[in-house]
């Protein structure tokens, strides 16, 4: 340290001093001592360390937000016909993270509403059943991107009964 003189101060610099990475979150001090080694000769050797106080919180990790879009350009489809080149289905990333290691489901169902989690496959038509060869990997997406998602041929079951129906698509079923 700089050399002082009787009953003098200095302000010294810590420059940078980060703290390790794996701190978990806490209150913590943070001391100083001067003189460790004893080196100097002083009347009161007692009052050479000062703290701080500090929280430690947790860095914030940039998360994303994933949405899907899926629409098909013609509505009519006879049981067990292929429509996946009429499926124009559209994974987004709306977050500052990126998304990546995420899947994508492709339902038929009778109304918009399917239940949370993976869809089920059954070659036979029920509510809400995964449409066959309708579980993709989802594209890696950097923050704020989008991208075309092949629906391959996504055959309706053979057995479903004449209506009305919805392709539905939900991203990141697994909620990974």
């Amino acid at each position: 340290g700089p050399n002082l003189a009787a009953k003098a101060r200095a302000r010294v610099s810590a420059g940078s001093a980060p703290l390790p990475a794996d701190v978990p979150e806490g209150k913590y001090f943070v001391c100083a001592r001067i003189d460790p080694g004893s080196s100097v000769d002083e009347s009161n050797e007692g009052n050479n360390t000062a703290c701080a106080g500090i929280t430690v919180k947790a860095k914030e990790v940039a998360k994303a937000d994933l949405q899907v879009s899926v629409s098909v350009t013609d509505p009519e489809a006879k049981p067990g016909e292929s429509i996946g080149s009429r499926i124009s289905l559209v994974a987004m990333n709306n977050g500052p993270g990126k998304a990546e290691g995420y899947k994508i489901d492709l339902i038929l169902s009778s109304d918009q509403r399917v239940p949370e989690g993976f869809a089920s496959y059954s070659p036979n038509y029920r509510e809400d059943v995964l449409i066959r060869g309708g579980r993709y990997n989802g594209p890696n997406l950097a923050a704020k991107a989008r991208a075309r998602v092949s629906a391959g041929s996504a055959p309706l079951p053979a057995d479903v009964p004449e209506g009305k129906y919805f392709v539905c698509a939900r991203i990141d079923p697994g909620s990974s």
